[in-house]
């Protein structure tokens, strides 16, 4: 009888750290893996601010239709003479437009290569020089940012700032409204005649 209590304890012991040994792998396994990830994420995010990325240039949420612009240009949308401190040879890392009702928005992404302050200040010039009117400005240690207004027109600025003070993230949105483009002659005169028929 005590032999096989002394056999049961052995076995039940066995079976205790064999369990603690089982759980302990599987903390491990979980720490090894987020670290991984830790990793993987930030070095990607590194990466991209580091490497633009042309496939990349969409926008975050495209649930609406965009049209992608070519990176290497600054659109023609945005007001003329708008600044974009980017030193070759970097491009822009996001440049899209996109409908929205009778509105037309268009974004660009770019890393300054200016400070935050200087990249604030730029904005804050060319809005003070060329008629606009700043609505709201927002001025904290991670990031700034700019709305201004002239007519129907709306343009955003957003700096995510770094420690560092260059290579800032800046995203820079116009909303304006839609332009009705001219529909061509041939087109005109069959829409014309069409309309003429039906009376």
């Amino acid at each position: 009888m005590q032999l096989e209590t002394k056999m049961d304890n052995s076995f039940q012991s066995k079976l205790t750290s064999k369990k603690a040994i089982f759980i302990i792998i599987i903390a491990a396994i979980i720490a090894i893996l987020l670290v991984v990830f830790s990793y993987l994420h930030f070095s990607k995010q590194e990466d991209l601010l580091s490497k633009p990325d042309i496939s990349r240039n969409k926008p975050p949420s495209p649930a609406l239709p965009y049209t992608v612009l070519p990176l290497n240009k600054v659109p023609d949308a945005l007001p003329p003479g708008i600044p974009v401190p980017v030193e070759p040879p970097n491009l822009l890392l996001l440049s899209y437009s996109q409908v929205v009702g009778n509105k037309e928005q268009t974004t660009i992404q770019f890393i300054s290569s200016k400070s935050a302050a200087e990249t604030l200040k730029l904005y804050k010039d060319y809005f003070k020089n060329k008629g606009w009117t700043v609505i709201s400005t927002t001025e904290e240690s991670t990031s700034k940012s700019l709305l201004a207004k002239k007519e129907k027109t709306f343009l955003s600025i957003i700096i995510n700032s770094k420690e560092s003070g260059k290579g800032d993230l800046v995203d820079l949105t116009i909303v304006a409204p839609k332009k009705q483009t001219a529909l061509p002659p041939e087109l005109q005169t069959i829409l014309q005649n069409n309309y003429e028929i039906k009376k």
